[in-house]
């Protein structure tokens, strides 16, 4: 909401100056009232889309009493550690290229 009223405000700086030219009036009146109903929509949407989207994540994010998935590792065994690359590869690190 504060972003969208940042851009009103900051909408509003222009069209106040062309509302008060009394050729431009009629105008920038009609202007501001399309610039308002797309930026209203345009934010409307994106709002929408928030709500959907941490609605959706939301329901991927297991509660925290919830018990593991079946495919989840157990904690307490340990997991072996990654190859540390202190062994040479099988063709002693030499590519053939060719």
């Amino acid at each position: 909401a504060v972003v969208r009223e940042v851009h009103k405000g900051i909408a509003d700086i222009p069209f106040s100056v062309l509302e008060a030219i009394p050729a431009a009036r009629t105008s920038a009146k009609a202007l501001r009232g399309l610039h308002d109903a797309i930026s209203d929509g345009v934010y409307g949407a994106l709002g929408n889309l928030n709500k959907a989207v941490g609605r959706e994540l939301r329901k991927g994010v297991p509660l925290q009493d919830a018990p593991p998935a079946a495919d989840t590792p157990d904690k307490s065994e340990p997991i072996p550690p990654a190859d540390s690359g202190s062994e040479p590869p099988p063709d002693g690190g030499k590519k053939e290229w060719g």
